[in-house]
């Protein structure tokens, strides 16, 4: 479930782009058009974008995601696009990849710094990582009663995490 702080942090971007960049139109990629989650923050952004939105959906398939930005850049021969809005892992991916020359802004992305999404002048966006903390209050909601927690992860891509969570889990648990 979209918690609020995301909502509103996604809407806020929105806002963010409707105020500081010409009404030229946005372009949303998204990775997959039927998760919940992602349709939710596109119905957010939607709501607050009164600018043109060309959209396309990747269908979680990155051969189609490279006919998307063959697309894209026919079309932004032909009219210019102040942003380009990124939903999800692949789309954002997608946009790194081709997009260098106006701002792209991702949303539902888990940890973007390891995909390297972060650091690029044109690239902005909101993590849809969700701290320890609150995993394991949302754990202890559900199973009051727990003692042990067992998690099956790859070290070398989610270390940092359960590492954390270590350390938060005396606290909250």
């Amino acid at each position: 479930m979209l918690k609020k702080t995301h909502l509103f942090a996604i809407i806020f971007i929105c806002l963010i782009i409707t105020c500081a960049w010409s009404t030229a139109g946005i372009i949303v990629i998204k990775s997959k058009g039927d998760v919940p989650t992602y349709e939710l923050a596109f119905e957010g952004f939607r709501s607050v974008v009164k600018d043109e939105i060309v959209e396309f959906d990747m269908d979680a398939n990155p051969k189609k995601g490279k006919k998307i930005a063959k697309e894209i850049k026919k079309l932004r021969r032909k009219k210019d696009f102040s942003a380009i809005l990124a939903i999800g892992h692949m789309a954002a991916k997608l946009a790194r990849d081709e997009i260098t020359d106006i701002p792209v802004i991702f949303c539902m992305v888990v940890n973007p710094v390891k995909s390297n999404l972060a650091g690029r002048d044109n690239f902005g966006g909101v993590s849809f990582d969700l701290s320890a903390e609150s995993q394991l209050a949302r754990l202890r909601e559900v199973v009051p009663d727990a003692k042990n927690v067992g998690v099956l992860y790859d070290p070398k891509n989610s270390s940092i995490l359960i590492k954390n969570a270590k350390e938060v889990a005396p606290a909250c648990c």
